[in-house]
Order: C-alpha cells, then sequence, then structure tokens
C-alpha cells in the first residue's frame, strides 16, 4: 500500500514577500476574499498615511524663556519645527545652533550636538535688525527655525 506523501518543506514553492503560514513579512496577514481583505486593504492604507505623516514638518511650542535664549546675542526666536524627531531635541539644536554662530552673523559653520549641519540664510534686514531662518539635519531629522535679531 502506497500514501500520497507531501514533498519535503524545501521543495514547496516559497514566495519571497510571505513568511511560514500564509503571514505577510509587512505584518499585515494575508486575507482570502471578502471582509478580511478589506480588511487588509484599510490597514495597508493606514500604514501608508503614517509614513506620510513622519515627513511633515510639526510645530514645537516654545515658553518664553526659549524665546529669548541665553548667550549674550539679542536673539527672539519666532517659529520652530521639527521632523522625525522630537521638539525636545529640535530646542537643543537651537540653543547649540545660537552658541555655534557669531554674535552678528546667521551661519553656522561646524556641526552641532556632534551630529547637526545647519545652513542659515538671511531673510530681511534693517539698519537695526535682521530676521533670519535656518535647518539643521541630520540624516533624515530636520530642524526648522525663524529668528529675529537687534543688531
Amino acid at each position: 500500500m502506497t500514501c500520497a506523501r507531501t514533498p519535503p518543506p524545501a521543495a514547496r514553492p516559497t514566495r519571497p514577500d510571505r513568511g511560514r503560514h500564509g503571514h505577510r513579512r509587512d505584518g499585515l496577514l494575508v486575507a482570502g476574499p471578502g471582509r478580511g481583505q478589506q480588511t487588509a486593504t484599510k490597514a495597508k492604507a493606514a500604514k501608508t498615511s503614517s509614513k506620510a505623516s513622519k515627513n511633515i514638518y510639526r510645530k514645537c511650542r516654545l515658553s518664553e524663556r526659549e524665546q529669548y535664549p541665553r548667550g549674550g546675542k539679542p536673539t527672539y526666536n519666532l517659529t520652530l519645527k521639527q521632523k522625525r524627531t522630537t521638539c525636545k531635541t529640535a530646542k537643543k539644536v537651537v540653543v547649540a545652533f545660537h552658541k555655534c554662530r557669531s554674535k552678528k552673523s546667521y551661519r553656522c559653520t561646524k556641526k552641532v550636538l556632534r551630529r547637526w549641519k545647519c545652513v542659515g540664510k538671511q531673510d530681511s534686514s534693517i539698519a537695526t535688525q535682521f530676521y533670519a531662518s535656518f535647518t539643521c539635519r541630520w540624516s533624515v531629522r530636520r530642524v526648522h527655525g525663524s529668528y529675529q535679531q537687534n543688531t
């Protein structure tokens, strides 16, 4: 009497995007036709929208003390936004950026906090003050801010 054997697991055709038991490698369960398939599609859409939300700048609130940084420069921080980092880190980057630049400059030529590279630009100026903005980056992380300084 002969039995029909199933081929050993190594001989079965495998799909590179599927793990064992039909699970997809991106964390979604492969569903059959019907309502389960719609759920998987909705979950995938939610996952892609969360990726998109990482790519937008988020505003950081500045306290009065943070708007007027210490360091001898007559500076007033107007806005602060961050992308793919935290507001706590963004505030540290701002303080380091203002320490790095000279009293009458809007540029910082060295890395701040050992990793962040900052680029500043002057937006407008008059004889007694200037408005400037800066963007600091470290890999995909971004911190963007604008400030006003009396000269």
